[in-house]
């Protein structure tokens, strides 16, 4: 049989040392007009695989030995520029902020490609990737785009030029669960009426078992065939539990009156909004992209402040805190795993400067330190050295270690987490859960719970709000809230999950 792809026997190993394996006796077919999953935990090797398609690998400092490595019976790395193309995770951090669109789409033009490529061609692009009106996108910079619209724009410029094979690295694992669903349809019909074969890299099972023909997964450093029988086992075997949480009803420890926000003359991002979070509550907040989630977050983080309404921390307002004082008591997860880590530190001095907040009272010896360090990465599952690397050599469930451990290192009395594991499997968002549980029982801490994911709010969560259009639509028990919701934006998040 003829395939599209075929690898045998491919190794991976770190140049120069040919002991160091990333992946090995790697068994690959890849057939024409298929969707294909590549699955496996955060850091299995998911992006390298990709990655060694693209002969790319080169970014990772990487070889490879095989014994076949072909692309419609001829050497991949023989293949024409544009055969291959690749959507990257993380759609506004892949962008470029200081030119538009229609900048973006000239140059990514092949040089193969005439010269009079016109606006007319980048329009038909933009409509095929679900965009109405797309003379008014071309002139937008990435910063007025949400995380849906910029995801369909790295969707259209890896279709420019007329690929064969299209590589999504997580290319939904950002995105609410509309917006997924969205951009999920999008490549399955592109996949049909192209007849484009795609390799979804992936760390959410659902999506496999959903959208793909074909599955692998990666375990310890091999590629695996495996069934749909396989891939719902593994899923039901994953399944987040339950938690009971007990809280203080008596101690609001944050509060938030009648906030609205707006920026300049622009519309109001944030109406009338009100909610009490109590002392040893995991409350969550759920809402689709452009609810308002990312907005109301820096205010409580002190970023933005309120055109209207007032937050009060232990029943002070949250602007007669120093940004000390204040970060002494809140700490917050981001979900922007690249911005959020300092490129050019290495990961233990990052986490080292967690303790500056916490020595305002007490001077910690660096020993003690990194003791309390090397006990959290244990229970992280983080090996010991990822303290020597430089944040771009992580993957990005990694990352989003990383970023969590920051933020316990603090030992602060309120968590927020913004969503915080949109970038981990199913196996590590359980170990997240874990900790999260742990650091309830040990210290209870209270915790505002961001997500876009429901599942996660029903695993967790005892009191859950809806966020749409700016405004708290719903509030409630989070069982209640998820069995009977009342609003039609909440029965629109479930309706798409299911």
């Amino acid at each position: 049989m003829s395939y599209l792809v075929e690898i045998k026997n491919m190794k991976l190993y770190s140049e120069g040392d040919s002991s160091n394996t990333i992946l090995e006796d790697i068994d690959f077919v890849l057939n024409e007009n298929l969707m294909v999953s590549i699955i496996g935990e955060s850091g299995a090797g998911k992006s390298l695989f990709g990655f060694s398609l693209l002969s790319k690998e080169f970014v990772y400092n990487m070889n490879k030995d095989y014994d076949l490595f072909t692309c419609k019976n001829h050497p991949i790395s023989d293949m024409p520029d544009g055969f291959f193309s690749y959507i990257p995770q993380e759609p506004l951090s892949s962008l470029n902020p200081v030119i538009n669109i229609s900048k973006h789409f000239d140059l990514n033009r092949m040089e193969s490609q005439s010269n009079d490529v016109s606006q007319l061609t980048y329009q038909d692009l933009l409509i095929e990737v679900g965009f109405e009106n797309p003379d008014k996108i071309l002139p937008l910079y990435p910063h007025e785009l949400s995380g849906g619209m910029a995801q369909r724009i790295l969707i259209a410029l890896a279709l420019q030029n007329n690929p064969k094979i299209l590589i999504a690295d997580e290319a939904t694992s950002s995105l609410d669960a509309v917006n997924e669903k969205i951009i999920l349809d999008l490549l399955k019909n592109i996949s049909n009426s192209r007849g484009l074969s795609i390799l979804l890299i992936t760390h959410d099972l659902r999506i496999a078992k959903n959208y793909c023909d074909k599955h692998y997964l990666i375990e310890n450093k091999n590629l695996i065939n495996i069934s749909d029988k396989y891939l719902s086992d593994l899923e039901l075997s994953l399944k987040h539990e339950t938690f009971e949480v007990t809280t203080n009803d008596e101690q609001k420890v944050l509060s938030v009156n009648d906030v609205s926000f707006r920026f300049n003359y622009s519309e109001k991002i944030l109406e009338k909004i009100n909610f009490n979070i109590h002392e040893g509550e995991i409350l969550g907040l759920v809402g689709l992209s452009g609810s308002g989630k990312s907005t109301l977050t820096k205010i409580l983080m002190k970023i933005y402040n309120p055109i209207q309404g007032s937050c009060l921390l232990y029943g002070k307002e949250l602007e007669h805190y120093s940004y000390q004082s204040y970060a002494k008591k809140v700490q917050i997860v981001f979900q922007d795993l690249y911005g959020s880590l300092n490129p050019k530190r290495k990961v233990l001095d990052i986490l080292l400067d967690s303790f500056l907040v916490r020595t305002l009272e007490l001077e910690i010896s660096k020993e003690t330190k990194e003791k309390e360090i090397y006990g959290y990465l244990n229970k992280l599952g983080l090996s010991e050295d990822i303290l020597s690397r430089l944040p771009d050599s992580l993957s990005g469930g990694q990352r989003q270690k990383v970023l969590i451990l920051k933020a316990l290192l603090v030992k602060p009395k309120v968590i927020i987490f913004d969503e915080p594991m949109s970038s981990l499997d199913l196996k590590s968002q359980n170990e997240i859960l874990a900790i999260i549980k742990s650091l309830y029982l040990e210290h209870k801490v209270t915790i505002l719970f961001i997500t876009h994911d429901y599942r996660l709010i029903q695993s967790i969560c005892n009191r859950v709000m809806v966020l749409s259009g700016g405004t708290i639509v719903e509030e409630g028990e989070t069982s209640k809230v998820f069995t009977n919701p009342s609003n039609s934006a909440t029965k629109k998040i479930l309706e798409v999950v299911k």
